[in-house]
């Protein structure tokens, strides 16, 4: 009985960390996909220049 209540435990405390995790990598990949459009840009311009 006692694993049991520390494996219930445990499978809260990840599917918190996956949430967490979850809702930081919205906020950063959207930063990283814009840096990089961004180099792209910078990379087509110097071509161009």
């Amino acid at each position: 009985l006692h694993n049991v209540t520390a494996i219930e435990r445990m499978l809260i405390q990840l599917e918190e960390t996956e949430r967490s995790f979850d809702t930081f990598w919205m906020k950063h990949e959207k930063r990283l996909t814009q840096c990089l459009k961004l180099r792209r840009f910078e990379d087509s311009f110097r071509k161009v220049s």
